[in-house]
Formats: C-alpha cells, sequence, structure tokens
C-alpha cells in the first residue's frame, strides 16, 4: 500500500513520500476498521430504516477525512495524506447523501 501511495512522490516528485516506518504496526488496526465498516454497510443495507449504521459509518469518514487533512496542511505534505482526503472525503459526501435520502424517505 505504501508503494502505490509513494508512486506519484516518488517518481514524479509531487509532494512527499510517506516514509515507511511502523507501517506494520497499524496494519491490524486498519484491518479490523474496514471489516467494522463492511458490517456497518450489511448492516445498513439489511436495516436501512435504522439511521444509526449510517451515522457510524459517516462519523467515521468525516474524522478520517478531518485527520487526513489536518496531517496534509500542518504536518507534512504527504501524497498518501491527500490521497486520504480524495478518498473519504468523498465517500463521506455519499454516505451522509445516503442518510439524507433514508431520512426522507422514512418521514413520509
Amino acid at each position: 500500500m505504501f508503494a502505490a501511495l509513494n508512486y506519484f512522490p516518488n517518481q514524479l516528485g509531487w509532494f512527499n513520500p510517506i516514509p515507511d516506518a511502523g507501517a506494520s504496526f497499524w496494519q491490524p488496526l486498519v484491518f479490523s476498521m474496514m471489516l467494522m465498516l463492511v458490517a456497518l454497510c450489511w448492516a445498513s443495507l439489511k436495516e436501512p430504516q435504522n439511521t444509526r449504521y449510517f451515522q457510524i459509518h459517516l462519523l467515521s469518514k468525516v474524522i478520517s477525512t478531518a485527520g487526513f487533512f489536518y496531517m496534509f496542511w500542518f504536518h507534512r505534505h504527504y501524497f498518501a495524506y491527500l490521497a486520504g482526503v480524495l478518498t473519504d472525503g468523498p465517500i463521506a459526501l455519499f454516505v451522509y447523501y445516503l442518510l439524507f435520502k433514508t431520512r426522507s424517505s422514512t418521514n413520509r
């Protein structure tokens, strides 16, 4: 994953590459977070009227987007941080759209 995120910084000189130090430490946490989000998606598919699933997913994506933005802006201009903003941000907007759509359809 780090090799993919460092492609543009290494090959094209865009931003700074993210260092590899300590990356494997976070992999179990990242894997568990991804599985939790898959479980939330599955639960919201089975019970779309329960908007708590959407809210939890939205909270996760808003926090990760804000964290990536903060780290990119105030820490280092790593391309990986920018990639995090550009992936989790649109997902947060899409989950918000689904939450809004679900709430308006259940209020009829």
